[in-house]
């Protein structure tokens, strides 16, 4: 007997692409190793790559599998990928073996479902059928929010660039960037950008 999630999936085969990323490289071989691709599509892609591909579309639903410990340069890459699917109203799950506060508000802002798989003793598999019909997380504060330029300071931040670097990528002033590294702390109540990977 096929699954409810398996269900789900075969429901909305023609509609949706789930697309699978992890920091975890085996992660994604026994994922692929529990969905045969017979009723719905799905896409591997490593949490390194993720930004490669533009999701634009609504058509896609994303699941994010963390396993251990974040890095910084990590951390950035959901950042980033989190603009992507906010704008487009994206399905998303995040699921992660380790609680972290602000992960778990990044993934809210964009209006994503988090599980922790530790906190709340699940197993994978049927979590993932979850954030078909997750609820959408729309009562963050606007002073929570963060606005465009302030993402990707924030993601660049952690990817170890320099404030003059940050300022050439994003053509704005140095004086600019280091006004939204405190805005972005300010919001995150925070006093170093990098403290949010040990909370």
């Amino acid at each position: 007997m096929r699954s409810k999630f398996l269900n789900k999936i075969a429901s909305i085969n023609n509609k949706k692409e789930l697309i699978i990323t992890s920091n975890n490289p085996f992660i994604l071989t026994g994922l692929a190793s529990l969905f045969t691709p017979d009723f719905y599509a799905v896409r591997y892609i490593p949490l390194q790559e993720i930004n490669k591909l533009a999701l634009n579309k609504k058509s896609f639903s994303v699941a994010i599998v963390l396993t251990g410990a974040l890095t910084a340069a990590q951390l950035a890459e959901i950042i980033i990928l989190y603009r992507q699917v906010e704008k487009a109203k994206i399905p998303t799950l995040l699921f992660s073996e380790i609680y972290n506060h602000y992960l778990s508000l990044f993934t809210r802002l964009a209006g994503g479902y988090v599980i922790y798989g530790k906190q709340d003793r699940t197993s994978l598999p049927y979590e993932l059928s979850c954030f078909m019909a997750a609820d959408r997380y729309n009562d963050y504060p606007s002073s929570k929010r963060m606005s465009d330029i302030e993402a990707y300071v924030l993601a660049y931040t952690l990817k170890g660039n320099t404030v003059p670097d940050i300022s050439k990528m994003l053509n704005t002033a140095i004086k600019t960037v280091y006004t939204h590294q405190r805005n972005i702390m300010k919001k995150l109540g925070v006093k170093k950008i990098k403290w949010i990977l040990i909370h």
